[in-house]
């Protein structure tokens, strides 16, 4: 069985926003560069590109944690802190249906948008590393519910071959983070407050 792992579900696209925040390179092979509230840095977020699609950021506690497991294939690249917002979010009430603070103006991008880069909030988080785990071709599909809304279930094509314990199924921005079962419930005790798992279900010829 395997699973899609997507960032948790936080106040809409607010904290979409304060969970992840956005990322730019400037060509395919330059480092990430970080735009996104701090000093606190989840464990795992999935930055928007400014090309479009998402990329995958870990903590370097918890790049250490994931080395420790020794899955086959995974590799890392350094990122660049590039305009971090002093924003202590993270002490805000994750169980709260709302923010404690909206941005100005309204829009979730206003936490982070036309903001001044704070050196002193960037020298305290944490180092960020971008994660590039191996690359095993598997088409999937989300699943939507009646009214034609995306549910947390995906469909694939077996692709007949024996997919690792921790991969994404393209190698570009619009890639899934995939794991399977013993990988998931390592995760679920690691970083789960941060994660959704889809459960991806197999299309039969």
């Amino acid at each position: 069985m395997l699973w899609v792992v997507r960032q948790r579900n936080l106040w809409g696209d607010y904290g979409t926003v304060l969970i992840s925040g956005y990322a730019k390179r400037e060509s395919a092979e330059a480092p990430l560069r970080l735009h996104r509230a701090g000093p606190f840095l989840p464990p795992i977020s999935f930055p928007w590109l400014n090309t479009g699609g998402n990329c995958i950021v870990i903590s370097n506690s918890f790049r250490l944690l994931l080395e420790s497991k020794g899955f086959a294939g995974i590799s890392l690249r350094t990122v660049i802190k590039d305009r971090i917002i002093k924003l202590p979010w993270h002490e805000w009430s994750r169980t709260a249906d709302e923010p404690k603070k909206y941005p100005p103006g309204g829009e979730p991008e206003g936490y982070i948008w036309d903001k001044k880069h704070d050196s002193r909030a960037a020298d305290e988080m944490e180092d960020g590393w971008e994660l590039l785990p191996p690359v095993v071709p598997l088409q999937i599909e989300r699943q939507e519910d009646s009214r034609g809304f995306c549910i947390d279930k995906f469909s694939a094509h077996d692709g007949g071959v024996d997919y690792p314990k921790f991969f994404t199924n393209r190698g570009d921005e619009y890639g899934e983070l995939i794991v399977d079962k013993t990988s998931r419930r390592w995760l679920e005790a690691v970083i789960g407050e941060w994660v959704n798992f889809c459960k991806v279900e197999w299309v039969r010829p």
